[in-house]
């Protein structure tokens, strides 16, 4: 019974940490970016969708 638990126990850790893995990949084959910001607000305001900003800097 003893191995019974350590094969449960060890599904129970791997099976998480590979859809933590794999889901952001799979996430990220369904997004379509666009560059340029007028481009972005054409499309949004044509499919009726949001705009999400992502800014940075390096200071």
């Amino acid at each position: 019974m003893g191995i019974f638990h350590r094969k449960n126990a060890a599904w129970m850790i791997l099976l998480p940490l590979f859809f933590c893995a794999v889901a952001p990949i799979v996430a990220m084959a369904q997004v379509a970016w666009v560059q340029g910001f007028d481009a972005a607000l054409q499309q949004a305001a044509r499919e009726k969708k949001f705009i999400i900003l992502d800014i940075s800097a390096t200071w």
